[in-house]
């Protein structure tokens, strides 16, 4: 359950980077 967690939070942290990266440029 903790490496569930843990792979939603960098799934959550990518695709909150890649909005941010969208709307940088």
């Amino acid at each position: 359950m903790v490496s569930e967690y843990t792979a939603l939070v960098i799934t959550r942290e990518e695709c909150f980077g890649v909005i941010t990266f969208t709307f940088s440029h």
